[in-house]
């Protein structure tokens, strides 16, 4: 009995574990560079990571706006993080691999809202600029079939460097796919003499 109680609990286990999902949920974002006030991101809007387990039930929430990144004590952190010796190798790591791991990244977009206005000193950049991010966002669009979509990018001829971005969208993965891009960007090989260091990194092949 007590064993077939253990593989009922491994099986849950692996359940949980493979229809474990995170969603992005932006509402409502405006950027702009350079700023233009104190506030890089508007006040009104929500940066939401949610946690989801049977890829509908809702266990965890972080807002990541609430996060305060300039705080002493949050570069005091990074800076002594970047003086470890396996930090820059870390580093060095995900430099190699980035790539890589941006061409297996499978993440779902359910929902995008997107407005860019973009302007440069210079009105031909302008319009080359335009050209090109348009390019890539019908791209991204087609490779991920979107069912509710919207985009618009509007060019800003008045002589200065500017870029606005507001968007309201939702990106969803699967936690098993987090963890394979995380092994893919941390790549490592292990020593003869047992010890694990960061190497260079092969390409993946076909299989």
């Amino acid at each position: 009995m007590s064993i077939f109680i253990l593989i009922i609990i491994i099986i849950l286990i692996n359940v949980l574990f493979f229809t474990t999902s995170i969603k992005l949920e932006i509402e409502n974002l405006n950027l702009v560079f350079p700023k233009e006030n104190k506030n890089m991101i508007n006040k009104q809007s929500k940066i939401l990571l949610k946690i989801y387990v049977l890829r509908k039930i809702k266990i965890g929430q972080i807002d990541l706006k609430k996060i305060d990144f300039k705080s002493d004590k949050f570069k005091n952190r990074i800076d002594k993080l970047k003086q470890k010796e396996f930090a820059k190798e870390i580093k060095k790591s995900i430099t190699r691999n980035i790539f890589q791991a941006i061409k297996k990244l499978d993440m779902k977009i359910e929902k995008i809202d997107l407005n860019i206005l973009i302007g440069t000193e210079d009105a031909a950049i302008t319009a080359i600029s335009i050209g090109i991010i348009s390019t890539l966002i019908s791209n991204i669009i087609k490779i991920n079939d979107f069912e509710v979509q919207k985009y618009k990018i509007f060019p800003i001829y008045d002589g200065r460097n500017i870029l606005k971005i507001e968007l309201d969208s939702i990106f969803s993965t699967n936690i098993t796919n987090i963890i394979y891009i995380f092994k893919l960007l941390f790549k490592r090989r292990v020593k003869e003499n047992g010890r694990s260091s960061y190497r260079r990194s092969y390409a993946y092949s076909n299989e």
